[in-house]
């Protein structure tokens, strides 16, 4: 058995049609971890899969073609075998990698929720495009939320709402997903001044109704633990749709 290392075009393509025979269940951050690290051909005579392994994350892409499906459980304790594979994240959108992982009784982890919508969300709300200008301002206030402002502004995915003075209340935002470009991530922050005072809901409808005036599917996560952006995504209309799971040693 031989990896072979993929290029970026090609993992993409490869993905997309993996998630398209999951159900797409994934996130933008669960996404970047399977096609922006280090990603493989399982080579055997023939190319029978691919499988990505994220420098912090471990194992995070494991896809067997269908013509090789009968291997699965043999491929996959060759690839828990690499000595590069300590952790594994994974999605339970996966059914038979759920269950394959579950019968080697590794002691499985919730890392994540993941939520999807069916309904038409409608709102008054009011948000402004966020502006190259106030780039400083925003950092001041939500931190590196963000991690590239410029980017993200230039392609008009950020939107603020401001008190009277001036002064940033929330920040909301989405990001087009790589592998499904007909859904994006929802994600937003308030300003500590701001909290529990209902603004968090507010700017997740508005980012909800702006993506699904332009056509776009909205999407979201939020950690396991974080209660309050879990229950703020609930009330908005998102329910969780699977969710994130990781193992931190084998």
């Amino acid at each position: 058995m031989k990896l072979i290392q993929i290029d970026r075009e090609n993992r993409i393509k490869i993905y997309r049609k993996y998630l398209q025979e999951i159900g797409f269940g994934i996130d933008g951050y669960y996404e970047t971890t399977m096609i922006d690290e280090k990603c493989y051909f399982l080579f055997e005579n023939v190319n029978k899969g691919v499988i990505s392994i994220h420098e912090e994350r471990g194992l995070t892409g494991f896809y067997i073609f269908k013509e090789y499906i009968d291997e699965y459980e043999t491929l996959l304790d060759y690839v828990l075998s690499l000595r590069e594979v300590t952790k594994m994240l994974f999605t339970d959108c996966d059914r038979q990698l759920f269950k394959s992982i579950q019968k080697r009784g590794f002691k499985i982890e919730m890392q994540a929720f993941n939520f999807g919508l069916e309904k038409t969300i409608d709102t008054d709300y009011k948000m402004e495009l966020a502006i190259v200008e106030n780039i400083e301002l925003y950092i001041r206030v939500f931190g590196d939320f963000v991690l590239d402002y410029k980017r993200r502004i230039d392609n008009n995915e950020l939107y603020i709402k401001y008190d009277s003075n001036g002064y940033p209340i929330s920040l909301g935002a989405y990001e087009p997903m790589i592998l499904n470009p007909k859904k994006a991530c929802v994600s937003m922050k308030v300003s500590n001044k701001y909290l529990r005072k209902g603004y968090g809901l507010q700017t997740v409808l508005f980012i909800i109704k702006t993506l699904q005036d332009k056509g776009i599917e909205p999407n979201a996560r939020c950690w396991y633990l974080n209660e309050i952006s879990k229950k703020t995504l609930l009330k908005s209309g998102f329910k969780v749709s699977n969710h994130l799971l990781r193992v931190e040693s084998f």
